[in-house]
């Protein structure tokens, strides 16, 4: 009982780092948003930087799936923070390869990106700081009462 109530523990402070790391992810893609800064990246850097993306997704989502496979509440929390890192991952290989290719409103797109996937990340804390709080812990024989 105490190990499943650290570990809830440990799910609950995950969810709230998420909100956190949203909101300011958001917050940035905001100010990006209204300040701008436009950049021209190379086609060898815009090619590392979609494959090395592309990498991160498939490895969380793998992860996604072995987690949600295991039911282990730590487990999962690490890999929702891995999940949310690959997902804000898109915005920038997103603005890399919209400027890589002189794209015009390439940085106002990516940063609306940003903006809407902070709220996803802000959403998915939440869910992990409500959620683990109306399961109920297990029993010695491995059941939930």
């Amino acid at each position: 009982m105490q190990r499943f109530a650290q570990e809830r523990n440990v799910c609950h402070r995950t969810g709230a780092l998420l909100c956190f790391i949203g909101l300011s992810y958001a917050a940035f893609s905001l100010t990006m948003f209204f300040t701008g800064s436009p950049n021209e990246y190379g086609e060898i850097i815009a090619i590392t930087v979609a494959t090395i993306s592309f990498i991160k997704i498939g490895i969380a989502i793998r992860g996604m799936i072995v987690s949600y496979k295991t039911r282990n509440p730590l487990d999962s929390s690490v890999k929702f923070v891995t999940f949310i890192d690959a997902m804000l991952s898109l915005v920038v290989m997103q603005d890399v390869l919209l400027e890589s290719q002189g794209t015009a409103h390439a940085a106002q797109s990516s940063d609306l990106f940003g903006i809407g996937l902070g709220t996803v990340a802000v959403i998915i804390g939440l869910w992990m700081l409500l959620r683990r709080k109306w399961t109920v812990a297990p029993n010695f024989n491995g059941r939930t009462d």
